[in-house]
């Protein structure tokens, strides 16, 4: 049987895949649980987008994240409450500035958190809820530069995260979808 020079790269392709798969099955059977977000209750769309981006961390082997205190995750909150209707489907979506400031400028600003920020990644907009914490986490995931920021960057401890718009009949669960999600890591 001869064995052309394209199906190597579909084998190998399969074969990662596989792997990967795999992995999120083993991994799915320990029990993850986030931590909660300092003073008050635990919201459960971002106890399971955390829970989600712990997951792929461990597989990864970089160390586990935890939400930043409760007053900097409200700040991220208001500014991407500022800045989403700017981003709204079907215009253009980018990482925005609010009085000339990025978003860990105004989370600073606001409470004065002065962690060092690390990165931001965001899943911009749509016409309906469609960002659920688990395809959120999987779409970064897949993309090399919201990867490197959320998954790969070691000195990252912290995270502060905020859902634009989010509806559905899973909101206690944590499975209802967002308009939009801001999240930005930082080291404390």
């Amino acid at each position: 049987m001869r064995c052309s020079l394209s199906t190597v790269p579909r084998v190998f392709r399969l074969l990662s895949v596989a792997l990967i798969f795999a992995s999120f099955a083993q991994l799915s059977q320990l029990p993850v649980l986030a931590a909660p977000l300092a003073d008050d209750e635990l919201d459960p769309f971002l106890s399971r987008l955390l829970d989600e981006i712990n997951i792929r961390r461990d597989i990864v082997g970089t160390p586990r994240l935890s939400f930043v205190p409760r007053p900097a995750n409200d700040a991220l909150n208001a500014f991407l409450g500022q800045t989403a209707p700017a981003i709204a489907w079907p215009g253009p979506c980018m990482h925005m500035l609010v009085d000339g400031g990025y978003s860990w400028d105004y989370v600073h600003a606001a409470t004065g958190f002065d962690a060092e920020a690390r990165g931001e990644v965001l899943a911009c907009p749509g016409p309906e809820p469609y960002w659920t914490p688990d395809r959120t986490a999987a779409e970064w995931w897949s993309s090399p530069v919201h990867f490197g920021v959320l998954y790969g960057d070691w000195d990252a401890n912290a995270v502060a995260c905020s859902a634009y718009g989010t509806q559905g009949s899973g909101k206690k669960k944590g499975l209802a979808a967002a308009l939009a999600v801001l999240c930005v890591t930082f080291h404390e």
